[in-house]
């Protein structure tokens, strides 16, 4: 599957989540979701936020499997982002 692929994939995943978690809204709508103030984003945005999260995820992964300690800052970022796709994680 090419990259562009997987991003269409993931992207419809999260309209998915959002109509089922939130309800119906427009792009670029506000809503409240885990405590966190979000929006529904556009392709384009998502994809942005996704990579991030893609790639906090994976340094975060890489940290746990050393077993070297990961700050706050870093935990919240990864939660922050998480929420914005509406993703929950286990930490």
């Amino acid at each position: 599957m090419s990259e562009h692929s997987e991003l269409v994939k993931a992207f419809q995943d999260y309209l998915v989540r959002f109509e089922e978690e939130i309800g119906p809204r427009e792009f670029g709508d506000n809503a409240t979701w885990e405590r966190q103030f979000i929006k529904k984003l556009k392709y384009d945005e998502f994809v942005e936020k996704w990579k991030q999260f893609k790639e906090m995820e994976f340094t975060y992964n890489g940290v746990v499997e050393r077993g070297d300690t990961i700050n706050d800052m870093m935990l919240h970022a990864l939660k922050e982002c998480a929420a914005e796709l509406l993703i929950r994680v286990g930490f």
